[in-house]
């Protein structure tokens, strides 16, 4: 994605000499939340990972 279409809120966070800058970036036609689709996220890989150890 060029920088040009990072148009979101931008936070920057140095940790450990390392300086992080993190821009948001979403759809106006979006249809979940961040946090509906995080947690869809972590748990579709959560069920990936238990599937390879059974």
């Amino acid at each position: 994605m060029p920088a040009s279409d990072l148009n979101g809120p931008t936070l920057e966070k140095e940790i450990g000499g390392t300086t992080y800058k993190i821009t948001s970036v979403y759809s106006k036609n979006a249809t979940e939340t961040a946090v509906e689709k995080m947690r869809r996220l972590i748990l579709k890989d959560a069920d990936k990972v238990l599937k390879k150890l059974r």
